[in-house]
């Protein structure tokens, strides 16, 4: 018999964690590393409401429950109208890189934060400002998006 699986991903302290709310130990869920140098992670839900915003480019018809992602959120508010999850982590070089003007200059490795595709803006940036040297690394996105096919086939 296979149990069922809850997990809770999260970044903590630069690494991406992940807990399985049914396993329990001390009454709070048992945390594993997943990776280090994880320094951000975002969700945004695939919206099929008819609602162009700009953040789907590939769409020309924006019509609402016809199985195409009209839009990305960031928080869900009609949860029957989610087709799709869309996920990026944002990982960093292990080691900080020294500035090309010298030491006493101030980081140049990275100018711009990270982004994912889609719609520019700053919606689609990633804020690194928490950490006062993170233009001293270098930094790589990686994203995918999760079809929800029960929600899709619901209409067939």
């Amino acid at each position: 018999m296979t149990l069922p699986v809850y997990n809770l991903y999260s970044v903590a302290n630069k690494t991406l964690t992940v807990s399985n709310a049914f396993v329990i130990s001390g009454g709070v869920p048992a945390v594993s590393s997943v990776a280090d140098n994880i320094v951000h992670m975002r969700a945004e839900y695939g919206v099929d409401d008819g609602v162009n915003d700009g953040s789907v480019t590939y769409n020309t018809v924006y019509a609402p429950n016809d199985g195409i992602v009209d839009r990305y959120i960031s928080a869900a508010s009609n949860w029957s109208q989610v087709i799709a999850v869309r996920v990026a982590v944002v990982a960093r070089s292990a080691l900080a890189e020294k500035p090309a003007a010298g030491a006493s200059a101030p980081c140049d490795t990275t100018t711009v934060a990270p982004t994912w595709s889609g719609n520019t803006g700053a919606a689609r940036s990633f804020d690194l400002s928490a950490d006062a040297n993170w233009k001293c690394y270098r930094y790589r996105v990686f994203e995918t998006t999760v079809p929800l096919r029960n929600w899709i086939w619901k209409s067939s």
